[in-house]
């Protein structure tokens, strides 16, 4: 809960809207629960004036919990919002001084509840938070939420064009490979086994055709793009001087791609000694995390290697709760009939632990944690995992160290939306991890600009910035 003893030191951010509301409920409130639903949830306070300095002061509302009612009841009207993800407890009227405010906390709405739109207009009202407040979604922002939001993915569906073709090399070299590894396979003919493997699927007509999978993995280029127009794969190895070494740009299907990477990673992993077969398994599930998490119509995906280590970014945003993912506790590929291609031929186990795995592997070796970082406008999500251990040689690992990056970070922004400001052993105690770890989020969340330092008392305290 907000600190209301002090809330004249919050200022609006990314995750707070306050909203002075004496002329009652205000139109503009539906448009901000779609924009935090749609983006990273938040908090809506009414009954509160933003000063020019961007400063909070409360105001008394004159019927407080006539407004909470008339809200919940616009949550209930489908001509209002397509969709309630809130629940009572969500909505709370507090006593500030001798002021009352009403407080909304909206959380990040599932795949399944999204696109959060307003007024019955899904393409004219939807909207996303950015650091300049809430905006009203594009198409293509739209069309991913949607596609996002069906039970089976859009991979498995056939593509119904005779003109797409896939590389018989690519299909050759990943059958033997198939029948090496389960001999269940070897009696199949080829078109067969490429039904069976979800690459062939019939369509309206009963006429068999390439999935979207299938073509993703095993076409030929002008097929992938003319199915995808905006696919993308590329790989890019540096020196430490910036001397490029090796370089993949666009072109080519999945499954070549991602051979030539693994191998890139095994001869990158040579030198590492003990542990280096966890390491290159890592390294593994992260690449076939990004290929089976990409969203094809917005982009695709990039892979990075540098003296700092590697990062691998896909187009879309992260489909699940990232705190699941990471222990482990759940698997909701974007490409599920990818997926399950990669995991037949053992390049991954497609249990749900992957993620889960990749930090064990880290925490293993003593290195720096990896870290997932989601990004909007447009939507991308980057996997970095750095080959390293923390600057710090005293820094001691919590045995909840596996937990990454993105994780510590949403409760760095949790905290500070709830506390207005914090010391680095604040945070650290809040979030149940080591100063070291917390420092290092919170010196990258400084050069994004997300949180702003200050001095008080003699101590370094940390805010979200407006």
């Amino acid at each position: 809960m907000l600190d209301f003893a002090s809330v004249e030191k919050y200022k609006e951010n990314n995750r707070i809207e306050a909203k002075k509301a004496l002329g009652g409920l205000p139109k503009s409130i539906w448009e901000t629960y779609s924009a935090f639903a749609n983006t990273l949830g938040g908090v809506i306070l009414l009954g509160v004036e933003e000063y020019k300095d961007k400063s909070f002061h409360t105001v008394d509302l004159p019927d407080p919990y006539g407004m909470a009612k008339e809200f919940l009841e616009g949550l209930s009207d489908p001509k209002k919002v397509n969709v309630n993800i809130l629940s009572c407890s969500d909505i709370s009227v507090v006593k500030v001084g001798e002021n009352r405010i009403i407080v909304i906390e909206v959380p990040r709405a599932s795949r399944f509840e999204k696109p959060v739109y307003i007024n019955g207009d899904m393409a004219g009202g939807t909207y996303r938070r950015n650091g300049e407040g809430d905006y009203r979604c594009t198409a293509e922002e739209i069309s991913a939420m949607v596609r996002d939001s069906a039970v089976v993915t859009g991979d498995a569906q056939p593509l119904e064009d005779k003109n797409l073709s896939f590389n018989n090399e690519s299909v050759s070299r990943f059958i033997n490979i198939l029948k090496d590894k389960h001999q269940s396979f070897g009696s199949m003919g080829e078109k067969e086994l490429l039904e069976s493997i979800g690459a062939l699927a019939k369509g309206a007509n009963g006429e068999v055709f390439p999935t979207a999978a299938g073509i993703l993995m095993f076409g030929e280029e002008k097929s992938i793009t003319k199915a995808f127009p905006e696919f993308y794969l590329s790989y890019r190895a540096e020196k430490a001087n910036g001397e490029v070494v090796f370089s993949k740009g666009r072109g080519g299907n999945m499954f070549d791609f991602c051979m030539e990477v693994i191998n890139e990673f095994e001869t990158l992993v040579e030198n590492i000694g003990c542990g280096r077969e966890q390491v290159a398994w890592a390294l593994k599930e992260a690449l076939v995390n990004g290929l089976a998490n990409a969203d094809y119509r917005l982009g695709g995906v990039t892979v990075s290697v540098c003296r700092e280590g590697v990062k691998i970014t896909n187009a879309g945003g992260f489909r699940v709760k990232m705190e699941k993912a990471e222990r482990g506790e759940i698997s909701d590929p974007r490409n599920a009939g990818l997926a399950s291609m990669l995991n037949v031929i053992n390049l991954a186990r497609g249990t749900g632990g992957g993620i889960a795995r990749i930090y064990s592997a880290w925490h293993g070796m003593g290195w720096s944690l990896p870290r997932i970082r989601e990004t909007f406008e447009p939507e991308k999500t980057t996997f970095e995992l750095p080959l390293g251990k923390f600057e710090d040689k005293d820094a001691v690992f919590h045995e909840n160290s596996i937990f990454r990056y993105s994780v510590y970070k949403e409760e760095i922004i949790y905290y500070l939306t709830r506390n207005i400001s914090g010391t680095l052993s604040e945070i650290a105690l809040y979030a149940d991890a080591d100063e070291a770890e917390i420092y290092e989020i919170l010196l990258e969340l400084l050069s994004e600009g997300v949180v702003s330092e200050e001095r008080e008392d003699g101590k370094r305290r940390y805010r979200l910035r407006a």
